[in-house]
């Protein structure tokens, strides 16, 4: 496992699964990977629940790999992973006691916000200029941080100044809202950050569709012609 990882991060994690019995093991079993701030691995918060139909034969070993996400919220800090194999007792064996392993050192997980828009994408014209998104946190829960949201262009989507997420709470839902400017272009990238002091910031990328259309003019002069006479005519777009 990395010696750090953050919040939305995938880390590979690797693990060994022993026979001890007298007989062969076989499959299916259910092994579980749960982070936990115990070195006893007390209370732990799963993350990861992996399908094996492996047989291992009697002494055998497997060696397992896996990449696991850390969760938005839950544990920050040093944290110990907990790998129990047979979860829900799925294989007769001689020993229920030994199917759980804890790692012998620690993960640094950062305290991170995590920022999602409810949607990739909105038209500038939307009948409802809204657009739901949420900010998590990990850690500590027994305060209330204030998170500070930005855009990276307001003249297409705006966000409040910050939004508090309460004590006791991981995340907090709030509204962005699109503008219609008026001018023909292209769709807009737009980059949505929050940051809260002493936490890692985090992005989301909302696309603003512009559904602008040219309009077009038409100009004649002289604005009164005589029959058999000849004028000019423009037309513009813009």
């Amino acid at each position: 496992m990395p010696a750090m990882a953050s919040p939305g991060q995938t880390v590979s994690i690797s693990w060994t699964v022993t026979n001890s019995g007298s007989g062969v093991a076989n499959g299916p079993w259910q092994e579980t990977l749960q982070l936990s701030a115990n070195p006893a691995g007390a209370n732990g918060q799963l993350v990861a629940l992996f399908d094996f139909t492996d047989s291992i034969p009697a002494g055998g070993s497997l060696t397992r790999t896996q990449q696991v996400q850390i969760p938005a919220t839950g544990l920050a800090g040093d944290v110990f992973v907990v790998v129990q194999v047979d979860a829900q007792n799925s294989v007769l064996e001689q020993n229920e006691a030994n199917n759980v392993t804890i790692s012998d050192g620690t993960m640094t997980v950062t305290p991170g916000l995590t920022l999602s828009p409810a949607v990739a994408q909105i038209a500038e014209s939307a009948s409802n200029p809204n657009l739901s998104a949420t900010v998590s946190r990990n850690g500590d829960l027994s305060a209330s941080l204030l998170v500070r949201i930005t855009t990276s262009d307001t003249n297409g989507l705006t966000a409040p100044y910050a939004v508090t997420i309460p004590a006791n709470q991981s995340s907090v839902a709030f509204n962005l809202m699109v503008h219609s400017d008026g001018v023909v272009g292209p769709n807009k990238l737009v980059t949505v950050s929050a940051s809260a002091p002493g936490f890692l910031g985090s992005t989301g990328l909302v696309t603003v569709i512009n559904t602008d259309v040219p309009h077009l003019s038409l100009a004649v002069y002289p604005q009164t012609i005589l029959e058999g006479s000849a004028g000019v005519a423009t037309i513009t777009r813009d």
